[in-house]
């Protein structure tokens, strides 16, 4: 209470970061279109805090992933590619919003400075993982049962299952690192919640957001099993049993899109490429000749589109598609060289802070963070070689509000036991 009396601005910085956090895992896990107008809270926490304090605390890594897409892509449409426009009316509203989303990732730099000022700890953050998990599995348990397993009705209720699926997935990988430090019996139930979860997702059907989930758990078998190895076992053991358990189940949605990859993979054998499969591939090849042709500023996001719907391109893409689906093509084809050296700086900055605050054993509540950092960033990289994660702006706020929270956290994390040590 005195610590009330003494600084009031604490508990409403406080209690509004976990409103904002809430809010935002809450519209993620329900598909209610998480908007980018939710960074307006952590922004107007920040104008309260800047009424009687003026120290920021920014990790320089966090300053450039905070900024580098505002001015790799926002400011690379706005000179270069201002007046493009698309016959497609709702193309054009969505790519509206697409161009200037960047900006509304500059606030996040400064959830540091809040997270210090509150006392927002890493235990707070993981409480709010955890609940995110337990609400995720009720959820996608529910719509799994209502829908039956039937990806096309997925696809139906969700924006776009396939970016949502990425999103949770990653989430719950976060969920099953933090596991690993519970105590006692809570440990092996929240590893078995989050690998439900995961499996809840891959029912979807998603074959693009399997990929990386075996490499994600191999990282996390390597990290852990000199250190908790009955968690580790139990974790390997329980994913094969899931894993089996959906392969046998009858009208599996796993063998259901296997069997299409087979299909999909003898069409593209006989030179037809109108699959999924082999859109992707098409695209692909697309996309670096577009490249070729603007190396430095690329086509713009809309004319590359419209370059990919042109009925003199139906050769080349067997049916019109918003982007390359894939990060790296799709921004070499839309900003060029500028576009690469955005996702460059985006993937080793994040890897190179997560990677030496993963080593460093001074403190080893962050050592725990940085590595789900680590695990989430790989998952969505390997994701992103088969679609582009920026697209919509849900999945584009996950991938930024995760990674810069928790390298926010750990930077102050580290920054308070340095300060205690040096007393």
């Amino acid at each position: 209470m005195l610590l009330l009396q003494k600084n009031p601005l604490k508990p409403i910085i406080f209690f509004g970061l976990l409103f904002f956090y809430f809010n935002f895992l809450i519209n993620l896990i329900t598909d209610d279109r998480a908007s980018w107008s939710l960074v307006y809270i952590p922004l107007a926490l920040l104008i309260v805090y800047l009424f009687k304090n003026k120290t920021f605390y920014i990790h320089p890594l966090v300053l450039i992933v905070g900024v580098s897409s505002a001015f790799c892509i926002t400011l690379n449409e706005y000179i270069f590619h201002a007046e493009q426009t698309s016959l497609d009316l709702e193309f054009n509203k969505h790519a509206h919003k697409y161009i200037y989303q960047f900006l509304y990732i500059i606030p996040l730099i400064f959830l540091g400075t809040l997270f210090k000022f509150s006392n927002f700890t890493t235990e707070t953050f993981k409480k709010i993982i955890f609940v995110s998990i337990v609400f995720s599995v009720i959820f996608n348990g529910y719509l799994n049962i209502l829908f039956d397993f039937n990806r096309g009705l997925f696809a139906a209720e969700f924006k776009s299952v396939i970016l949502y699926d990425y999103c949770i997935v990653a989430l719950s990988l976060i969920g099953l690192v933090f596991s690993f430090k519970l105590k006692g019996k809570m440990a092996f139930l929240f590893i078995s919640l989050c690998l439900v979860n995961i499996t809840l997702i891959v029912l979807h059907g998603s074959r693009g957001a399997w990929l990386g989930i075996s490499i994600a758990l191999l990282m996390i078998s390597i990290y852990f099993y000199k250190t908790h190895l009955k968690q580790t076992l139990y974790m390997l053991f329980a994913s094969i049993l899931l894993s089996i358990s959906i392969c046998v189940m009858p009208h599996s949605p796993i063998i259901e899109r296997v069997d299409l990859l087979k299909n999909d993979a003898s069409l593209m054998q006989k030179n037809n490429y109108n699959t999924s499969v082999g859109t992707r591939f098409a695209l692909w090849y697309f996309a670096i000749e577009a490249f070729q042709q603007s190396p430095y500023v690329g086509h713009g996001f809309i004319n590359f589109k419209n370059k990919i719907c042109e009925p003199v391109n139906e050769s080349d893409v067997p049916n019109c598609q918003p982007h390359a689906h894939n990060i790296v093509f799709q921004e070499l084809a839309a900003h060029g060289l500028i576009g690469l050296l955005n996702i460059l700086i985006l993937a080793f900055a994040t890897l190179y802070f997560f990677i030496k605050n993963t080593i460093q054993k001074n403190n080893p509540s962050t050592q725990t963070f940085a590595f789900a950092g680590l695990v989430c960033t790989i998952y969505l990289i390997i994701c992103s070689m088969s679609d582009y994660l920026l697209f919509y702006s849900f999945p584009s706020m996950f991938l930024f509000l995760i990674i810069l929270s928790l390298m926010n956290i750990i930077y102050i994390e580290n920054l308070n036991n340095d300060n205690n040590n040096s007393c």
